[in-house]
Protein backbone atom coordinates (compact mmCIF):
# COMPACT_ATOMS: atom_id res chain seq x y z
CA UNK A 1 0.00 0.00 0.00
CA UNK A 2 1.29 3.48 -0.88
CA UNK A 3 0.16 6.38 1.33
CA UNK A 4 0.95 9.92 0.17
CA UNK A 5 1.02 12.87 2.57
CA UNK A 6 1.83 16.42 1.57
CA UNK A 7 3.03 18.72 4.32
CA UNK A 8 4.25 22.30 4.38
CA UNK A 9 7.94 21.62 3.65
CA UNK A 10 7.91 17.92 2.82
CA UNK A 11 6.21 15.24 0.77
CA UNK A 12 5.99 11.92 2.61
CA UNK A 13 5.47 8.56 0.91
CA UNK A 14 4.76 5.66 3.26
CA UNK A 15 5.10 2.13 1.87
CA UNK A 16 3.41 -0.72 3.72
CA UNK A 17 2.98 -4.34 2.59
CA UNK A 18 -0.56 -5.54 1.96
CA UNK A 19 -1.73 -7.36 5.06
CA UNK A 20 -4.67 -9.64 4.48
CA UNK A 21 -4.69 -10.85 8.10
CA UNK A 22 -3.74 -9.21 11.36
CA UNK A 23 -2.41 -10.80 14.53
CA UNK A 24 -5.84 -11.90 15.80
CA UNK A 25 -6.77 -13.50 12.46
CA UNK A 26 -3.44 -15.36 12.38
CA UNK A 27 -4.00 -16.68 15.92
CA UNK A 28 -7.57 -17.74 15.09
CA UNK A 29 -6.45 -19.51 11.90
CA UNK A 30 -3.61 -21.26 13.75
CA UNK A 31 -5.91 -22.29 16.60
CA UNK A 32 -8.46 -23.76 14.17
CA UNK A 33 -5.79 -25.75 12.29
CA UNK A 34 -4.26 -26.89 15.59
CA UNK A 35 -7.72 -28.07 16.74
CA UNK A 36 -8.14 -30.09 13.53
CA UNK A 37 -4.66 -31.59 13.91
CA UNK A 38 -5.24 -32.56 17.56
CA UNK A 39 -8.65 -34.04 16.70
CA UNK A 40 -7.12 -36.24 13.98
CA UNK A 41 -4.24 -37.24 16.29
CA UNK A 42 -6.66 -38.21 19.08
CA UNK A 43 -8.68 -40.25 16.59
CA UNK A 44 -5.56 -42.18 15.60
CA UNK A 45 -4.58 -42.52 19.27
CA UNK A 46 -7.96 -44.11 20.08
CA UNK A 47 -7.43 -46.55 17.21
CA UNK A 48 -4.07 -47.51 18.72
CA UNK A 49 -1.69 -45.68 16.41
CA UNK A 50 0.03 -43.67 19.12
CA UNK A 51 3.16 -42.67 17.06
CA UNK A 52 1.00 -40.12 15.20
CA UNK A 53 0.61 -37.90 18.31
CA UNK A 54 4.17 -36.48 18.42
CA UNK A 55 3.98 -35.61 14.73
CA UNK A 56 0.78 -33.69 15.37
CA UNK A 57 2.66 -31.67 17.99
CA UNK A 58 5.48 -30.99 15.53
CA UNK A 59 2.94 -29.97 12.90
CA UNK A 60 1.34 -27.46 15.29
CA UNK A 61 4.71 -26.04 16.33
CA UNK A 62 5.75 -25.65 12.68
CA UNK A 63 2.42 -24.01 11.82
CA UNK A 64 2.74 -21.38 14.55
CA UNK A 65 6.40 -20.78 13.64
CA UNK A 66 5.47 -20.09 10.01
CA UNK A 67 2.54 -17.86 11.01
CA UNK A 68 4.83 -15.89 13.33
CA UNK A 69 7.49 -15.40 10.64
CA UNK A 70 4.93 -14.27 8.06
CA UNK A 71 3.40 -11.83 10.55
CA UNK A 72 6.81 -10.40 11.42
CA UNK A 73 7.77 -10.07 7.74
CA UNK A 74 4.61 -8.05 7.10
CA UNK A 75 5.47 -5.51 9.79
CA UNK A 76 7.92 -3.71 7.49
CA UNK A 77 7.35 -0.06 6.69
CA UNK A 78 9.35 2.22 4.46
CA UNK A 79 8.99 6.00 4.63
CA UNK A 80 10.39 8.32 1.96
CA UNK A 81 10.47 11.99 3.00
CA UNK A 82 11.19 14.37 0.14
CA UNK A 83 12.29 17.83 1.31
CA UNK A 84 13.72 20.76 -0.64
CA UNK A 85 17.38 19.82 -0.16
CA UNK A 86 17.32 16.18 0.91
CA UNK A 87 15.50 12.88 0.75
CA UNK A 88 15.32 10.64 3.79
CA UNK A 89 14.48 6.95 3.37
CA UNK A 90 13.61 5.22 6.64
CA UNK A 91 13.28 1.43 6.78
CA UNK A 92 11.37 0.25 9.82
CA UNK A 93 11.09 -3.41 10.76
CA UNK A 94 9.79 -4.84 14.03
CA UNK A 95 12.64 -3.74 16.28
CA UNK A 96 15.01 -2.25 13.74
CA UNK A 97 15.18 1.14 12.14
CA UNK A 98 17.60 2.29 9.46
CA UNK A 99 17.80 5.70 7.80
CA UNK A 100 19.56 6.85 4.64
CA UNK A 101 19.92 10.49 3.56
CA UNK A 102 20.25 11.43 -0.11
CA UNK A 103 20.90 14.80 -1.75
CA UNK A 104 17.76 15.92 -3.58
CA UNK A 105 19.75 17.76 -6.27
CA UNK A 106 21.60 14.56 -7.25
CA UNK A 107 18.85 12.05 -6.55
CA UNK A 108 17.11 10.03 -9.21
CA UNK A 109 15.30 6.75 -9.31
CA UNK A 110 15.61 3.73 -11.52
CA UNK A 111 13.17 1.01 -12.46
CA UNK A 112 14.39 -2.40 -13.61
CA UNK A 113 11.93 -3.63 -16.19
CA UNK A 114 11.60 -7.38 -15.77
CA UNK A 115 10.47 -9.25 -18.86
CA UNK A 116 6.69 -9.56 -18.89
CA UNK A 117 6.18 -7.65 -15.65
CA UNK A 118 4.62 -4.23 -15.19
CA UNK A 119 6.68 -3.09 -12.23
CA UNK A 120 10.24 -3.94 -11.46
CA UNK A 121 12.79 -3.20 -8.79
CA UNK A 122 12.72 0.48 -7.86
CA UNK A 123 15.91 2.10 -6.58
CA UNK A 124 16.45 5.64 -5.34
CA UNK A 125 20.05 6.80 -5.55
CA UNK A 126 22.44 9.72 -5.53
CA UNK A 127 26.24 9.93 -5.85
CA UNK A 128 26.85 8.08 -2.56
CA UNK A 129 23.83 5.91 -1.69
CA UNK A 130 21.47 3.48 -3.35
CA UNK A 131 18.26 2.28 -1.67
CA UNK A 132 15.70 -0.21 -2.94
CA UNK A 133 12.15 1.02 -2.47
CA UNK A 134 9.07 -1.11 -1.92
CA UNK A 135 10.51 -4.57 -2.50
CA UNK A 136 7.39 -5.92 -0.78
CA UNK A 137 4.87 -4.00 -2.95
CA UNK A 138 2.68 -5.54 -5.63
CA UNK A 139 2.83 -4.26 -9.25
CA UNK A 140 -0.05 -1.78 -8.88
CA UNK A 141 1.50 -0.24 -5.77
CA UNK A 142 4.88 -0.03 -7.51
CA UNK A 143 3.23 1.89 -10.36
CA UNK A 144 1.69 4.28 -7.79
CA UNK A 145 5.11 4.78 -6.22
CA UNK A 146 6.72 5.49 -9.62
CA UNK A 147 4.02 8.05 -10.42
CA UNK A 148 4.43 9.75 -7.02
CA UNK A 149 8.21 10.02 -7.47
CA UNK A 150 7.78 11.29 -11.02
CA UNK A 151 5.31 13.99 -9.87
CA UNK A 152 7.92 15.16 -7.36
CA UNK A 153 10.31 15.89 -10.22
CA UNK A 154 12.83 13.09 -9.73
CA UNK A 155 14.50 11.92 -12.95
CA UNK A 156 13.86 8.31 -13.90
CA UNK A 157 16.05 5.68 -15.54
CA UNK A 158 14.56 2.50 -16.97
CA UNK A 159 16.74 -0.47 -17.75
CA UNK A 160 16.63 -4.20 -18.22
CA UNK A 161 18.40 -6.19 -15.48
CA UNK A 162 20.50 -7.95 -18.13
CA UNK A 163 22.04 -4.61 -19.20
CA UNK A 164 23.56 -3.91 -15.79
CA UNK A 165 27.32 -4.10 -15.59
CA UNK A 166 28.53 -6.33 -12.79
Amino acid sequence: MVVLLEQKNAFIITLVPNRSAGLLQNIMCGAFLAFVSVTVAVGWLIMGVWPVVPFAGLEIALLFTVLRRVYRANQKTQTVTLQLASICVRNIALRQQRSVQLLRSRAQFSVAQNAGAQGGDIHLFDHANRVQLGSFLNDDDKQSLIEALRRQGLPIQRYLPSTLAI
